[in-house]
């Protein structure tokens, strides 16, 4: 995620960057706090949440994803676990914003032959994490969580 919001302030000029914010969850405060001021280089407003409340907000980065920051003009970006994806994919299909997800599998072979990246989409073929993606819109797969 790092590289993708270096990427997007390089491409919008850092300074239109300033508003745009990025949520950092993780179990614990260890797991979050390092990656703080590498964020904030770009002027990003920045939300923390951890599991045990140990950083920022006690609790999971969906509770802090709300209809106040999903606007119309809005796009969002998720990695993690497939539960949170699942449930941000859920909120953004609810107020009608696009989600892209990267998703996390074993790729035995990196080619597609071994078919141990595999995900069911609603199309109801199957995408190939390590050819298709990692990078999916999180309306085409279907989310075992």
């Amino acid at each position: 995620m790092l590289f993708l919001a270096k990427s997007i302030c390089r491409y919008k000029k850092k300074r239109e960057c300033n508003g745009d914010l990025i949520i950092l969850g993780g179990r614990s405060r260890v797991e979050v706090e390092p990656l703080v001021e590498d964020f904030r280089e770009f002027g990003l407003r920045l939300l923390t949440a951890t599991d045990d409340g140990s950083f920022g907000h006690g609790g999971f980065v969906t509770d802090l994803l709300d209809a106040k920051e999903l606007s119309g003009k809005s796009m969002v970006y998720t990695c993690g676990p497939e539960p949170m994806m699942a449930r941000i994919g859920q909120l953004c299909r609810n107020h009608s914003i696009p989600c892209q997800v990267s998703v996390e599998s074993v790729m035995a072979c990196g080619m597609g032959a071994c078919l141990g990246c595999s995900r069911k989409t609603k199309k109801g073929t199957y995408a190939h994490v390590c050819l298709n993606g990692p990078v999916f819109d999180a309306e085409e797969l279907i989310w075992n969580s």
